[in-house]
This record gives structure tokens, C-alpha cells and sequence, in this order.
């Protein structure tokens, strides 16, 4: 499934408050509004290589907690960028500005892993 990245965000006329790595904040008046953007950030570097549908499945995974495998005092299951951060690491990648672009089949398999992570937090496909 091909799905479009979004890197930015553009809601209207409403000021963009701040953008961080991954998320854009808007000023709502009255409230904030935090939007999940499909760029990843690996090692404190945003990289310039968007994962498309990364932001859905990110704002997804904020509303659950997976019991499944979790264990006290252990980081819980990853669903989301660690098969990025690994090529990163066997590529020799310094960790430092500018970040190297992803190849599209890292893009893509990093792409299936936020999909499945969707599926298992919603039952969504």
C-alpha cells in the first residue's frame, strides 16, 4: 500500500506555535493542538526521509499501553523506528547533522512496522 508522507503540517490560517522533531503545535485560542508528523528522528536528528503513515500510527500508540510483553524495569515492545536506527548504526552514520536519506526499502519495511503496530493497537489495515 502506498501510502503520502507528510513532513509539515499546514491547518488554515491557524499560527504554527512551534515545530519539533516530529510533531507540529498550533494555537487553537483556547487549546493547543499537537499534530504527529510522519518525520523521524533517529539519534536527536531529524532525518530528511519521512516514514510514511508514521504520524496515524504514532498518535494511535499514544492512546494504548500493550500488556503483552511488558516487564517492569524494561523498556516495552518497539513498534516503531528501531529497524532505522539499526542501518543507521551498520552504515557507520557519525549521529550528527545532516542525517543520510533512507533507501526505499528501509523506508518501506519501516513503513510495514508502524502498519502492523497500527493493526495490533486498533485492528485497523
Amino acid at each position: 500500500m502506498k501510502e503520502n508522507a507528510m513532513m509539515y503540517s499546514v491547518i488554515g490560517d491557524r499560527p504554527l506555535l512551534s515545530r519539533g522533531k516530529v510533531r507540529d503545535v498550533y494555537d487553537l485560542g483556547d487549546a493547543l493542538l499537537f499534530v504527529a508528523t510522519d518525520r523521524i528522528s533517529c539519534f536527536d536528528v531529524v532525518l530528511p526521509t519521512p516514514i510514511p503513515g508514521k504520524g496515524r500510527v504514532l498518535t494511535q500508540m499514544s492512546r494504548f499501553w500493550l500488556v503483552d510483553g511488558y516487564e517492569p524495569g524494561k523498556p516495552p515492545p518497539s513498534f516503531d523506528k528501531q529497524y532505522v536506527r539499526d542501518w543507521l548504526e551498520n552504515i557507520g552514520w557519525n549521529k550528527k547533522p545532516p542525517a543520510p536519506s533512507l533507501p526505499a526499502d528501509i523506508v518501506e519495511r519501516t513503513s510495514q512496522k508502524y502498519r502492523e503496530a497500527l493493526r495490533q493497537l486498533t485492528g485497523e489495515t
